[in-house]
């Protein structure tokens, strides 16, 4: 009886487990996952991967009738609902990034106030031009043997 509860518990937290697409990069995403089903009685193995999370804790219920429980959920593949945001401060090294950036952006648009957008085409065909490298003709002389 106890394995059965253990299964319906696993088969829980599997099924809240989102399955579409990659993970976004800079938000919190965890994901369990088992590589087959396990009968009553088998240890199961299950795998957890993490990305930017510090920590995970779980909560484990029995469910006296699985069938009813799944059947009263609007998405079987997801209960619970989705953890709110996680409030991030940037870094002292992130906030000297950003001001650096902002400058960079306003120096730049500054000197490209001062010329047309007629006047910026000459002047990147004109760079172009002068970092296209010449083309020398073709050696025909040989080096000559004493």
């Amino acid at each position: 009886m106890r394995a059965n509860a253990l299964m319906t518990v696993l088969a829980a937290i599997l099924l809240t487990v989102p399955t579409g697409g990659q993970p976004d990069d800079s938000r919190p995403y965890f994901s369990l996952s088992s590589s087959r089903t396990y009968a009553p009685g088998e240890k199961p193995a299950i795998h957890l991967w993490a990305q930017n999370v510090d920590q995970l804790d779980f909560r484990v219920y029995r469910v006296k009738d699985p069938v009813a429980f799944f059947s009263s959920l609007e998405d079987q593949h997801r209960f619970g609902g989705q953890a709110p945001p996680v409030a991030r401060t940037a870094t002292p090294l992130e906030k000297f990034h950003a001001f650096k950036v902002r400058w960079r952006r306003r120096i730049r648009d500054q000197f490209r106030a001062q010329f047309s957008s007629g006047a910026r085409a000459r002047i990147r065909t004109w760079s172009a031009e002068r970092r296209r490298q010449k083309v020398s003709p073709a050696a025909t002389t040989y080096a000559e043997a004493p």
